[in-house]
């Protein structure tokens, strides 16, 4: 796929659906058109959210979200975040007591010690880190129903710099690996 050129790729992905693309650019990060991030250059509150309709999705399938970004060399107050995943026409908010901890920032203490509740960041093969915001079966639900993820760090006492966002990605879970 490497040597084929990107307006190849999109006429071959003009005659897929929407749900086939999103498919694609689960299996390979040639499909990744958009180079545009986000840099949280410096804010006291963060919440980043992502929606997908379900109709977008396998039914009967569970995924898994994932929040995929890059922390600069002198970022600070992303130790610790909170994630949530809700379906949008069943709650309005997910309540902070169901909300997950966590750990963003690989430089963290978090990511050294042995005995922690919460996800920690992972390095991917493209140099991008990701952490998982979040897991959900699809189920039978309607195809206009919306699932929605949410990362974010809302203690207004700590200055958070440093966080370039590439994106949210839903992926549909993977087995667990037989040993």
């Amino acid at each position: 796929m490497e040597h084929l050129k990107e307006n190849c790729l999109s006429l071959i992905l003009s005659f897929t659906s929407p749900r086939d693309t999103c498919r694609v650019s689960d299996v390979s990060t040639e499909f990744r058109f958009s180079e545009e991030v986000v840099v949280l250059d410096k804010g006291r509150c963060l919440d980043i959210r992502g929606k997908m309709k379900i109709g977008m999705l396998s039914p009967h399938t569970t995924y898994e979200t994932y929040l995929v970004f890059k922390i600069y060399e002198d970022a600070c107050g992303l130790d610790s975040a909170n994630t949530s995943i809700r379906f949008v026409n069943e709650r309005e908010e997910v309540p902070d007591d169901e909300a997950s901890t966590v750990y963003p920032d690989p430089r963290t203490s978090a990511h050294n010690i042995e005995q922690r509740n919460g996800v920690l960041s992972r390095w991917r093969k493209d140099e991008w880190m990701e952490i998982k915001t979040g897991e959900f079966e699809t189920g039978a639900r309607d195809d206009d129903d919306e699932v929605e993820t949410r990362f974010m760090s809302t203690d207004t006492n700590i200055l958070k710099t440093g966080l370039i966002v590439q994106g949210i990605e839903f992926r549909p879970k993977q087995p667990m690996a037989v040993v």
